[in-house]
């Protein structure tokens, strides 16, 4: 969190710092007055105690900052926005952090949200992060499973397979490694499996994404499959509960891709 804004972090640590100093010089009549021969050394504790309380509070001020950002994106559902506001802030991030790779992932989220697959897929390239010294198996699936997604929504079968085999070695590296990401990756995988089986003319687990409707916690990802189950019912002949799907997105509003492309197949209907 702290890496994604940096300067704000070195200046509340420095403000800590100058607090220290101050306190132990208003307050030399106390401890540091006691510490004797020891006063430098009484002083600076108490700088390093700023310091510490100093980054503490950017941990906090950070943690807020970027969850009023991620609302944006996952409960506002307002991507331009986002994009907006957080590219800037992802483009000061070290490329070196699992906050950068993370940063790029939420602007490809955000990108695909609009219907921008090429933006949302050169937002990645070039990333690596199975070279990060820490949680690169986490930041590989991040990466690669936005990748798919987006493969997947462009209907780009073959590399859409290059990636869920990825996810799958990732799946069985986290497996020992990391167990809860291990079951993220496995339902992960299992959204993916039935959406590229549908692609290729075979069939979608409809039940399935039912659930993922049911139980997706943002707008952009729930309208997503609601029209991946809408589509679905249309090609096996279930226009009733396709109308429904895509009136229900309807509802949503009209800036977001899913919602655009409900609306071309309302018009198509009528």
């Amino acid at each position: 969190m702290v890496a994604y804004f940096k300067r704000q972090n070195n200046l509340f640590m420095l403000a800590g710092a100058l607090l220290g100093a101050l306190a132990a010089w208003f307050g030399r009549g106390g401890f540091v007055e006691a510490a004797g021969a020891a006063k430098p050394f009484a002083i600076a504790i108490a700088v390093i105690i700023g310091i510490v309380l100093g980054r503490l509070f950017a941990a906090v001020w950070a943690n807020r900052r970027l969850k009023a950002l991620n609302a944006l994106l996952y409960e506002k559902a307002q991507p331009e926005e986002f994009i907006r506001r957080f590219s800037p802030i992802v483009e000061r991030t070290p490329r070196e952090t699992v906050e950068y790779v993370d940063g790029c992932n939420k602007l490809s989220y955000a990108h695909e949200a609009l219907g921008e697959f090429d933006k949302g897929l050169s937002v990645l390239s070039g990333l690596e992060p199975e070279n990060l010294k820490l949680h690169s198996l986490a930041a590989s699936s991040l990466v690669s499973n936005q990748r798919t997604r987006l493969y997947l929504l462009t209907g780009d079968t073959e590399r859409a397979k290059e990636e869920i085999g990825k996810l799958e070695e990732l799946s069985e590296a986290a497996g020992v490694r990391a167990p809860s990401l291990a079951a993220n990756l496995k339902q992960c995988l299992t959204l993916f499996g039935t959406w590229l089986s549908f692609l290729e003319g075979g069939e979608l687990d409809r039940d399935y994404i039912g659930e993922e409707i049911t139980l997706a916690a943002n707008l952009i990802h729930k309208n997503e499959m609601r029209l991946l189950l809408a589509q679905a019912g249309l090609r096996d002949g279930d226009r009733k509960t396709a109308e429904k799907l895509l009136a229900e997105i309807c509802e949503t509003g009209d800036t977001l891709y899913a919602q655009r492309e409900a609306r071309k197949l309302m018009r198509t209907l009528t």
